[in-house]
């Protein structure tokens, strides 16, 4: 969370290029590149310019009377409620999870006991892979609309409650410091785009079982990691076994969701599969683009090198020799077709002489013939 509070100057100027200038984002984007800005690289502005944000990690949840009651955060220094609307069972039990407090929870609206104060949160809708209520999907901080009749009452029960919490929290309880996990996400064991999916997950990388593994699951990791569509969703280890935990199971993605934590799945690290189930991608590989920069917490990658095909021959060198292996062709018809021209030619100026030589033949001989003739009749 953000924290309105001056930033210290301490924090120095940056350095290279300014990615982004003029952002106004509404405040429940996923990505600061969701925001409308001037576009990417497009600025007026100087480093002494730079952004500077200050951040509280403090958060803090409680129900008023330890495992049930008022459900309330603190934020920015303040306790507030959490109103009941769109709140169901699911959302329930993760804060009855989070706090201890069992397995699931019931809802009912009731008046603010902290009447008046500020209501945090609104239309909280957690999902079943949700560990937390931070990573719940909610209308932004401190926006609602929200009465003071309709805060959410919680009640827990189930496996896992603890006697210490029967008793109502202090309200001056020190705010705690709550550190979401970042993850990431690589694919091993083939090229840049594609590949064997694997995630980065306390503090190693583990792969996704292929049950359910689908078109749309491979989608959102293809455009997660900028390699553009998915080609094919690969089972079955086909780009060889991996190691480690295997974080993902049962992952059935829309094919909209930004991570693929996004999409709905068995829980991390709750699986029944082994390595030979791991779950790959191959995606076309085109670059970048500013529709597909809903990017991501991505290990760095190599430059993209030309795509390989069979025996080692890249895409390029393919075309070349085959433009090559055409003009070579070319050239050998364009000689062929040289020498008959030739050929032809000659042929005809034979044809042309040997009319003429025999024409003369034949006259000489004629004349010879009738000379003779008049000899004879003319002796005696």
């Amino acid at each position: 969370m953000t924290l309105s509070a001056p930033v210290p100057v301490s924090f120095s100027q940056g350095t290279g290029p300014i990615w982004l200038d003029e952002v106004g984002c509404l405040g429940n984007e996923s990505s600061l590149w969701e925001c409308p800005s001037a576009g990417w690289g497009r600025h007026d502005c100087g480093h002494k310019e730079d952004v500077r944000i200050l951040c509280s990690n403090h958060t803090l949840m409680r129900l008023s009377a330890g495992c049930s009651g008022q459900a309330e955060v603190y934020y920015n220094g303040t306790w507030g409620s959490i109103c009941a609307n769109s709140m169901t069972d699911i959302t329930a039990a993760v804060i009855c999870k989070q706090l201890g407090c069992g397995d699931k929870g019931t809802i009912r609206e009731t008046n603010s006991r902290l009447s008046p104060d500020p209501k945090w949160l609104d239309f909280v809708s957690c999902r079943k892979h949700d560990s937390t209520l931070w990573q719940c999907p909610s209308s932004p901080w401190g926006q609602n609309e929200c009465e003071d009749r309709e805060v959410a009452e919680i009640t827990c029960s189930g496996p896992g409650k603890e006697a210490d919490r029967s008793t109502p929290v202090p309200q001056q309880e020190q705010p705690q410091q709550y550190c979401p996990v970042p993850l990431a996400l690589r694919l091993a064991g083939g090229t840049n785009c594609s590949g064997r999916v694997e995630l980065w997950y306390e503090g190693s990388w583990g792969t996704v079982c292929d049950d359910s593994w689908d078109l749309q699951d491979a989608q959102v990791v293809c455009r997660q990691l900028g390699c553009g569509d998915a080609v094919s969703a690969a089972i079955e280890a086909s780009f060889r076994p991996g190691s480690g935990t295997i974080w993902l199971d049962e992952v059935n993605c829309t094919g909209s969701e930004l991570h693929l934590w996004d999409c709905c799945h068995s829980g991390l690290n709750q699986s029944n599969c082994q390595h030979k189930e791991d779950a790959g991608v191959t995606c076309t590989g085109l670059p970048v683009t500013k529709a597909n920069l809903t990017a991501t917490t991505v290990v760095t990658k190599s430059p993209r090198q030309p795509k390989q095909e069979a025996g080692g021959w890249t895409v390029p060198a393919v075309v070349f020799f085959l433009q090559g292996a055409l003009v070579f062709v070319l050239l050998v018809l364009l000689v062929g077709q040289l020498i008959q021209n030739r050929r032809l030619r000659k042929a005809l100026a034979e044809a042309k002489v040997k009319p003429m030589n025999e024409a003369l033949y034949q006259e000489i001989d004629f004349t010879l013939t009738a000379e003779g003739a008049l000899r004879r009749g003319a002796d005696p």
